[in-house]
């Protein structure tokens, strides 16, 4: 008896489970991601000639990898958690003067690691303009974006210092959202992100023992609304 019953609370817990899965709905997502981003900013002037001007402009295009979580809560809304950018990189290089006698003077060179980590949260809302049970769907979705990028250079070189640059950003984004369902557990995944605003917050710090600690460091705040930046994701995902 105890076995009977021990079976068919087995089984029930599992039901539930499943049908919690059901409701939550859990997929899993692969992005192929591109992403562009220009600008430019008046530099200063001063030491130039009078009626000139220094203006530096940039371009900037992308193409990477962003794994995505995704989970819906109820029939409408849904929550993505995604790794929109993850990098490491370390570069060391080296010049010397070789003289006679076996002996090596550096005079260039550096040790550079860089770090990089952004991440992305969206909460979206099903639009129904589709058919209930059509393979497109449509969804309007808002999204917070933090990041952090490390960068260390160590100079080989005696008349150079130790510097460190950090950044945290943060942007806040718009995205519609089409979906195609390929079958019960295939669907395709094409949005675009619209950037409503980015917040950014640097600091810079040159390790000189001849500068004061508050001397050393040098930090920066700069906000910008309505970025000239889009983003364009086509992604491939899996119910679970």
């Amino acid at each position: 008896m105890f076995k009977i019953q021990l079976l068919f609370m087995t089984a029930t817990l599992g039901c539930i489970s499943v049908q919690a899965q059901k409701e939550r709905d859990l997929s899993i997502k692969l992005y192929s991601q591109f992403n562009h981003s220009s600008g430019s900013q008046q530099l200063s002037t001063s030491g130039l000639a009078r009626d000139t001007s220094v203006m530096y402009s940039f371009t900037n295009n992308s193409l990477s990898l962003s794994p995505t979580f995704r989970w819906r809560s109820g029939a409408r809304y849904s929550h993505e958690v995604a790794v929109t950018r993850f990098g490491y990189k370390s570069l060391d290089d080296n010049t010397v003067v070789n003289r006679k006698g076996g002996t090596s003077i550096p005079i260039r060179g550096a040790r550079t690691s860089a770090f990089s980590l952004g991440l992305r949260y969206e909460f979206a809302n099903r639009i129904a303009v589709f058919k209930e049970d059509s393979k497109f769907g449509l969804e309007l979705g808002v999204a917070l974006s933090p990041g952090v990028s490390v960068v260390d250079i160590n100079s080989v070189s005696s008349n150079t210092f130790p510097s460190r640059e950090t950044s945290f950003s943060l942007d806040v984004l718009i995205i519609p959202r089409l979906t195609y369902r390929l079958n019960d557990h295939w669907f395709l995944d094409l949005n675009a992100a619209i950037y409503g605003a980015e917040v950014m917050y640097e600091v810079s710090k040159l390790k000189n023992p001849a500068f004061s600690a508050s001397e050393q460091k040098i930090s920066m705040y700069s906000q910008n609304l309505l970025p000239k930046r889009y983003e364009i994701r086509l992604g491939i995902g899996y119910h679970l």
